[in-house]
């Protein structure tokens, strides 16, 4: 007979549980910012892109939101800062 497999923990928790949804109604994805002014800070924006830029060739709503301290509580220690 086949020995039976053990089985680990079987916990899944989707990681943007707490991620706004954007205007075009999907959640939201989580970006660090890379400027001079505020680089390193998390951020929410829409998954199809920011279509205020022209050339982007984007259909996204252009949402923007910084992450909030609840949003990133539960990931914080799984997200790698700028260095």
């Amino acid at each position: 007979s086949t020995p039976a497999k053990k089985r680990g923990c079987q916990f899944f928790h989707w990681a943007d549980s707490k991620f706004s949804n954007c205007r075009c109604g999907k959640k939201a994805i989580l970006r660090v910012s890379k400027t001079e002014r505020s680089g390193g800070r998390w951020f929410l924006c829409c998954a199809s892109g920011d279509r205020s830029s022209r050339d982007s060739g984007s259909n996204g709503c252009g949402y923007f939101e910084w992450a909030k301290d609840d949003q990133l509580e539960h990931i914080l220690s799984h997200l790698t800062p700028l260095l």
